[in-house]
């Protein structure tokens, strides 16, 4: 699988592709039980999937991906990162987590969550251009927010 963002689950009773956490096409055993011909628009789905085309399935199915107001393209797949916004010890706000795969960001966000010395933290995912040295936001938008009372 060449995007570690893409999850397909090939079940007994069902076959999901999800993107990012978001659920991009289901069907349910049912649906190809009734239909054979509906086999091939599951395999096609699958190989186009994990052969990394997932942005062209989403825009097949009507699903473009948007991260605050911007359309997701091919262009800048590869920007999406996931970010945690804490604050530092001034009371400034602090990007101290990136990183482009989702499970290991809600890893480190759950296990940022139980110290008890952040009290005001965001979860971002959002386009960006990031190298080691710099970090430009080109869009984001809040996944989850964690703020305790002092």
């Amino acid at each position: 699988m060449l995007n570690k963002n893409v999850t397909i689950e090939i079940e007994q009773d069902h076959i999901s592709i999800s993107h990012h956490g978001e659920e991009i096409v289901y069907w349910h055993s049912d649906e190809w039980n009734e239909d054979a011909d509906i086999v091939i628009s599951i395999t096609n789905a699958v190989m186009l999937a994990s052969s990394g085309g997932i942005m062209e399935l989403r825009k097949l199915v009507g699903k473009p991906m948007v991260v605050g107001v911007t359309e997701i393209t091919e262009d800048n797949v590869d920007k999406i990162r996931y970010y945690i916004n804490n604050m530092d010890e001034n009371g400034r706000e602090d990007i101290v987590v990136i990183s482009p795969n989702k499970d290991d960001i809600m890893k480190e966000w759950e296990e940022m969550k139980a110290d008890e010395s952040n009290y005001d933290m965001h979860l971002y995912i959002a386009i960006a251009e990031s190298t080691l040295d710099d970090f430009e936001i080109i869009d984001d938008e809040v996944i989850d927010s964690f703020l305790t009372e002092e």
